[in-house]
């Protein structure tokens, strides 16, 4: 029973670690705190006022909403898009379907490794449990043996 109670209490505080909607600054990823920028392969943009390339790329924002923005590829920042210019972007067919949220894991696994591990923990611990059982039976065989 103490088993059981154990991997309860160990599954329910990771499920609410996973929804927790703040940024982890401890240095602890949590799954769908924060931004993940999707590129968008074949949409370079040019560069900017810096020399810095730019490239088209998608922002999901806590796996959840997302906005086309336009990404700096050394990592150092975006640009925003504006309805104006994706309309024009869209009208010369220089936009290409937005990623969704619930495939975006599927098609950018290195983007979304944090909530990939947290499924692994998770599945691991619910085989675990299928396997090793809840220790019910080994409270009963040492209640039996006292």
């Amino acid at each position: 029973m103490r088993k059981m109670k154990a991997v309860i209490l160990s599954l329910s505080m990771m499920a609410g670690a996973a929804l927790v909607p703040s940024q982890a600054h401890a240095g602890v990823p949590i799954p769908c705190t924060g931004d993940r920028v999707i590129a968008m392969p074949g949409f370079e943009m040019g560069k900017n006022a810096k020399g810095e390339n730019l490239q088209l790329a998608y922002l999901i924002n806590y796996c959840v909403s997302g906005k086309w923005i336009v990404n700096v590829t050394n990592g150092s920042g975006y640009y925003d898009v504006n309805d104006k210019m994706l309309s024009e972007m869209q009208k010369a067919g220089a936009v290409p379907p937005a990623p969704s949220a619930l495939t975006a894991p599927f098609k950018n696994p290195k983007t979304y490794w944090v909530e990939w591990l947290w499924l692994v923990i998770i599945v691991g611990a619910g085989i675990s449990v299928l396997i090793n059982g809840t220790g019910a039976k080994q409270d009963e065989y040492a209640q039996r043996a006292a």
